[in-house]
């Protein structure tokens, strides 16, 4: 199983239009900016933002079992690496890498997501600007209306407190 720092080093050497697969614990992991290709471009998954205290940084990542990666990548070209796959992208599966950014502040941390007691509920005015920038930095124009539609039901639930 690779570290974490390993993770971060195999990710940021990924050829262009790769997609790389990381196994761990009978999941297979897309890291950053594969997780972005791979969410936009393969299969919608739920993603994770997650900050990593001994590399102190933030990662996203989507995972799903090992079972599943042909179901998952279909008839993509793949090929083994040392700590899983490479799936290569068609030119016109690519999404903007501009987008990167943007889509990757509108996923909640995985302590948020949970209640942890670290990431307490924001109220009032905290809960305002949060709430605010979320939907500022939210790239309508680029979405469906089914991912509208699911970003709109997360901003109710965040202004109720849940």
């Amino acid at each position: 199983m690779a570290s974490f720092e390993q993770v971060v080093k195999f990710e940021s050497e990924k050829p262009n239009g790769v997609v790389r697969l990381v196994e761990a614990n009978g999941f297979y992991r897309a890291y950053n900016h594969s997780a972005y290709l791979f969410h936009q471009a393969i299969a919608r998954h739920k993603v994770t933002r997650k900050f990593v205290k001994n590399i102190n940084q933030q990662l996203v990542y989507i995972g799903f079992p090992v079972d599943k990666l042909l179901e998952r990548i279909g008839t993509r070209s793949h090929k083994k690496t040392e700590f899983g796959y490479d799936v290569e992208l068609a030119a016109d599966e690519l999404p903007s890498d501009e987008g990167y950014d943007e889509w990757r502040e509108t996923i909640p941390t995985e302590a948020a997501s949970r209640g942890d007691a670290n990431s307490l509920p924001l109220h009032g005015e905290e809960l305002y600007r949060s709430v605010c920038e979320r939907i500022r930095i939210f790239p309508m124009e680029t979405k469906t209306l089914i991912e509208i539609a699911a970003f709109v039901a997360e901003i109710k639930k965040a202004l109720a407190g849940e």
